[in-house]
């Protein structure tokens, strides 16, 4: 990634939002997720999406963070 969020430890809500692209998240949100240890934190997903549901990408970011 090209820029960091220097302070994210004084963030309690992480606000994600994406594409979901064919069930999945963008491979971007892979590199941010192992970036940051998000796993103290609540994470609120929200995504675009023409079929896909949030349901599927929201299973791979509890996987990802161990939230």
């Amino acid at each position: 990634m090209k820029n960091r969020v220097e302070n994210i430890d004084e963030y309690e809500t992480i606000y994600v939002g994406y594409p979901n692209w064919w069930g999945d998240m963008p491979m971007i949100l892979y590199t941010f997720f192992d970036d940051y240890n998000l796993s103290n934190r609540t994470i609120a997903p929200f995504c675009t999406s023409g079929e896909s549901r949030l349901l599927d990408t929201e299973k791979t970011i509890q996987v990802v963070v161990q939230w």
